[in-house]
């Protein structure tokens, strides 16, 4: 990667820590005119737009950066986080399957357990029940009660025991 290049990311990305998005997203949008074939800048524009809540724009810049690199494992994990906050369960899935054959084929396991966990949330929220509650089970509950939160985490728990305890009944 071309040292030039690194250096205005790394500067893009203080701005974004000091929360000056739009100045950020100009040095960024300069960067994919000088630099197009590099994901990076995408990314980073994907991620201002996720920080402002405008979804679209965050999974269209994580589209520009998955077209310039399909392997990379985090792009696909923050693009099915936005999907999911978009509604779209069932593309947020198909990232999520396939980050885990990544993360598989990479031996890797930096994403797996936070993966199956989003694995589970959204196929619960697809109807998908016995296999949300497979999913959680790859997952220790100190992970679920530490990405939700203490009050959150429990609800979630309880839902996921009960749904186990009706699929148990019906089966």
């Amino acid at each position: 990667m071309n040292v030039d290049y690194k250096k205005k990311i790394d500067k893009a990305s203080e701005y974004i820590n000091l929360k000056k998005y739009t100045i950020a997203l100009k040095m960024l949008e300069k960067l994919t005119i000088e630099y197009p074939e590099y994901y990076k800048a995408y990314q980073k524009i994907g991620f201002i737009y996720s920080l402002l809540r405008q979804w679209e724009k965050a999974i269209n810049f994580y589209d520009e950066a998955i077209s310039r690199n399909d392997k990379e494992p985090m792009l696909y994990f923050s693009r099915a986080r936005y999907l999911m906050q978009n509604g779209n369960f069932k593309l947020a899935l198909l990232d999520i399957d396939y980050l885990l054959i990544l993360e598989h084929k990479n031996n890797s396991n930096y994403y797996v357990e936070t993966s199956f966990f989003l694995r589970g949330i959204i196929n619960f929220n697809l109807g998908n029940y016995k296999e949300a509650i497979l999913d959680c089970k790859k997952v220790r509950d100190d992970f679920v009660i530490y990405i939700l939160g203490e009050k959150q985490s429990k609800e979630f728990l309880i839902k996921n025991s009960l749904s186990e305890i009706n699929l148990l009944e019906k089966s």
